[in-house]
């Protein structure tokens, strides 16, 4: 617990401030961690940015006084668990209590959304030996507690309202970086059952200890951002460079220019992760891993390994 406890005491000093962030910008009226962010900078800084779509998480201090306004889960000692506001789950926002556990991930599964045939979406899977409990976030989930096993962190392009997203905006500073944190049902639901694209998901080698690592430091990476302060960029900062930004740190990687060329490209992440013999076994894609999922929320919350 004590080097669980270190790695989070440091989470609180890298978070920036959004000068810009605007109270009109907010979604919602009754969410606390809602931060009204604008663009940082660019074409369309000052504008606000889409955060009913996506948002940036962010770690909350165990004395924050934002947290007097929810009621805690049931079970719940906040000795135990640390929380992550604006966790996506059913297309809404929640505060996310985790577990503080040492060997709290069991699998680490890095999933490749192909939506085009050059280009790629990456993030991490964990699955966990414990459960995740939400709590509403804002007035239209307000006292509603959900819970989960499986979670997933993605970082992601972020745009102001009306723009989509472009491969070519990211290189011309039109798009703010989000890192995201939320529920595999949440995934399944875009990659699966709306978006219907093919996907990969890469189960990768490791102890216990090594893929819990990985999930803290990719949640405290995301954290510096909280305040969505950081613009996303195709070539320098972009879903697939985050991960291995992280995932190279964990290993002891020099991040040298050959290194970070070949961990660019999301569609080449496959190949990477191969080369350095991290992946385990490749899995079946999601829809063939939960084939009657439409309909039922029972395999979600379902805790496989005890």
């Amino acid at each position: 617990m004590g080097k669980l406890r270190l790695v989070l005491s440091f989470i609180f000093v890298f978070a920036g401030l959004n000068a810009g962030a605007k109270e009109e910008c907010k979604v919602y009226e009754k969410d606390y961690f809602e931060t009204g962010a604008v663009m940082p900078e660019g074409e369309y800084a000052g504008q606000c940015l889409d955060f009913e779509l996506r948002r940036n998480l962010s770690i909350v201090d165990e004395d924050d006084p934002r947290l007097e306004k929810y009621k805690m889960p049931e079970n719940v000692n906040l000795e135990d668990y640390f929380v992550v506001a604006n966790f996506k789950h059913k297309s809404n926002y929640w505060l996310a209590f985790v577990p503080r556990r040492e060997n709290l991930v069991v699998d680490a599964i890095f999933q490749i959304e192909h939506f085009a045939p050059v280009a790629a979406h990456t993030q991490m899977r964990f699955d966990l030996v414990d459960f995740v409990y939400l709590v509403g976030q804002n007035e239209t989930n307000w006292g509603q507690e959900e819970k989960t096993s499986k979670v997933v962190v993605s970082f992601e392009s972020t745009q102001n309202h009306g723009e989509s997203y472009g491969l070519r905006k990211g290189l011309q500073n039109k798009s703010a970086l989000s890192g995201k944190f939320g529920s595999l049902e949440d995934t399944y639901e875009k990659i699966v059952l709306k978006q219907q694209h093919e996907n990969q998901q890469l189960k990768l080698a490791g102890d216990y200890s090594f893929k819990t690592n990985f999930l803290l430091a990719l949640l405290v990476r995301a954290d510096r951002n909280k305040n969505q302060t950081e613009m996303y960029h195709t070539a320098k900062k972009n879903c697939t460079t985050e991960l291995f930004k992280v995932l190279d740190s964990l290993l002891g990687i020099e991040r040298h220019l050959w290194v970070r060329l070949k961990e660019l490209l999301p569609t080449r992440a496959d190949t990477v992760l191969r080369r350095r013999k991290l992946v385990a076994k490749e899995l079946m894609p999601l829809e063939k891993e939960f084939p009657s999922i439409r309909g039922t929320n029972g395999i979600w919350v379902k805790v496989p390994y005890k």
